[in-house]
């Protein structure tokens, strides 16, 4: 990952106002694939982008925002796609976000980490059950 992008995340000020999520949202969401659980961690910041919600940063949005920027130094991916290798993917879902990681062997055999993927499901996927909302973790995550 580009370390200037690391570095502007890094000294990314507190946000005050909705365009300021928005703006973060904008930087650390292009860089999601990298990032595991990114959905879920980012969720009480989107919480404040409702429409007809009042913007209120709380210790929630803190905690996101923080654990957010702690992922990014710390740089979850472990190696590039190889086409040569074989792919293993594993799969998770919750009552609100679905998620899958790719994995790749590396040199020494050890399987590395290569993408996640992770999305909020619809208030009509918060209905499936949960064998459903795994089924719907693991149709995403091929497809993606």
């Amino acid at each position: 990952m580009d370390p200037n992008k690391i570095k502007a995340i890094e000294e990314w000020p507190i946000p005050t106002c909705v365009k300021d999520v928005q703006s973060f949202h904008g930087l650390a969401n292009y860089y999601r694939q990298y990032i595991r659980g990114f959905s879920k961690e980012v969720k009480p910041m989107m919480e404040l982008l409702k429409k007809d919600k009042e913007f209120e940063w709380g210790p929630r949005q803190q905690e996101s925002f923080d654990r957010i920027k702690d992922m990014f130094r710390r740089g979850d991916i472990r190696q590039h796609f190889n086409p040569e290798l074989p792919n293993f993917v594993d799969t998770d879902a919750s009552d609100y976000a679905i998620g899958a990681r790719l994995q790749q062997p590396g040199p020494d055999g050890k399987l590395r980490l290569v993408a996640y993927y992770t999305r909020t499901i619809t208030p009509a996927e918060q209905n499936y059950d949960i064998y459903n909302k795994e089924l719907l973790a693991i149709v995403c995550a091929l497809k993606k």
